[in-house]
């Protein structure tokens, strides 16, 4: 799982939105999208597949609160960090 960046959880501050987190499983450890892939031979290793199994798990949404933007945004994005971690796909 790669790091998650703060922005998105500032946004859902400024926005007053809670912020919903998604993981996603594949059964085929060798379909995800990772790292510094390049996107045509990620595609074409999945394209070859003729059936791609995904697990999708949505998560308790996360209200970002009142605070200061740097406090907020860590703490949301940790607290999704630690949501996401078990349901994805290492």
């Amino acid at each position: 799982m790669l790091p998650f960046r703060r922005g998105i959880f500032g946004a859902a501050r400024i926005a007053r939105v809670p912020v919903v987190p998604m993981a996603l499983r594949y059964e085929d450890p060798e379909l995800p999208w990772v790292g510094s892939q390049s996107f045509l031979p990620h595609y074409l290793r999945t394209a070859s597949k003729p059936v791609t199994h995904v697990h999708l798990h949505f998560l308790p949404a996360l209200e970002v609160g009142p605070g200061g933007e740097e406090r907020c945004a860590k703490y949301a994005r940790d607290a999704v960090r630690a949501w996401v971690a078990p349901h994805a796909q290492a």
